[in-house]
């Protein structure tokens, strides 16, 4: 899915979020929250607001 910069940068974020975090649902959308800002960061932005935008959409149809 992702290569080079933005990959690398997912793994050791998700090194430094830790197992025991990860868990509790809040930590976890500041997980994604933290990803998402770091592809933006590495140029993978159009992508990224594509699937946002659809999530975003999804969330309030239902």
């Amino acid at each position: 899915m992702l290569r080079g910069p933005a990959r690398a940068a997912v793994s050791a974020g998700e090194r430094r979020a830790g197992s025991r975090r990860a868990r509790l649902p809040d930590e976890r959308v500041e997980a994604l929250r933290f990803r998402l800002e770091t592809y933006v960061d590495h140029g993978v932005s159009p992508a990224c607001r594509a699937l946002t935008s659809q999530r975003a959409q999804k969330g309030r149809g239902s």
